[in-house]
């Protein structure tokens, strides 16, 4: 969060194009780690039984954090400028950071305790005690769940960013 933020406030300093690549990628980098972190906070902090809904708050987060921040965002900009808006969002996250460190306390790593009825059985072998096969995974109804609802969003993605836009710009919708 700290990367992030320091190198949001950055873009309030590109010059060209060089500059802006430089600040953008490290940017990004400071992003990547998100995934990561956030399952181990979650795996750390919460009993198995409630690690996914943690998961879920988390992830859906980050786009009601994104529909909240476009508009207060593009605000600042039309208010102040789009260079004062990189700023004073840099600013909120490295007060998040510091508020962080201030008052989160981490847990210790060591596995949570566990219920007889939350214990995940082991997956990773059969009922014969075989190593389980790869269809064994790919055809448990989660995965399955996960990529029908993955290749539904990327067809709807794919929808919306590639024939939508040619087929308003074609009948003079826009």
């Amino acid at each position: 969060m700290l990367v992030w933020s320091l190198f949001c406030g950055l873009m309030a300093a590109t010059v060209g194009i060089v500059s802006l690549l430089v600040v953008r990628m490290i940017f990004g980098m400071g992003e990547g780690p998100f995934c990561a972190s956030i399952n181990k906070l979650v795996s750390n902090w919460y009993p198995r039984d409630r690690q996914a809904s943690a998961l879920g708050i988390a992830n859906s987060g980050q786009s009601v954090g994104a529909a909240i921040a476009a508009p207060v965002v593009g605000f600042l900009a039309l208010a102040m400028s789009w260079r004062i808006s990189f700023v004073i969002i840099g600013a909120v996250g490295v007060l998040w950071v510091a508020a962080w460190l201030l008052f989160a306390k981490d847990k210790p790593a060591t596995p949570v305790e566990e219920s007889a009825a939350t214990r995940v059985q082991d997956i990773s072998r059969d009922e014969r005690g075989e190593p389980a096969s790869l269809s064994t995974y790919l055809l448990r109804p989660a995965i399955l769940a996960t990529a029908f609802a993955f290749f539904g969003y990327a067809y709807i993605l794919y929808f919306f960013l590639s024939w939508f836009p040619s087929y308003l710009r074609r009948w003079r919708i826009t």
